[in-house]
């Protein structure tokens, strides 16, 4: 009988502390995601804005009106 209230206290102790785990978890997994997305935008930028470049200096050869 000790042994079903010991194992009830541990359930009752180790239920909310594992639910906040896994609340932190998915945060953490959330802003791993997050920074990965900026990451891969600043690389994407400078790309963007080369070809961008790139393109309106090509125009004054073909055509320098435009």
């Amino acid at each position: 009988m000790l042994l079903a209230y010991l194992g009830w206290g541990a359930a009752a102790f180790l239920l909310p502390a594992y639910s906040a785990l896994r609340r932190k978890y998915a945060r953490l997994e959330a802003q791993l995601t997050s920074s990965e997305l900026r990451r891969l935008r600043a690389q994407l930028d400078p790309h963007f804005l080369f070809n961008a470049l790139n393109a309106i200096s090509e125009l004054g050869y073909t055509d320098p009106e435009a």
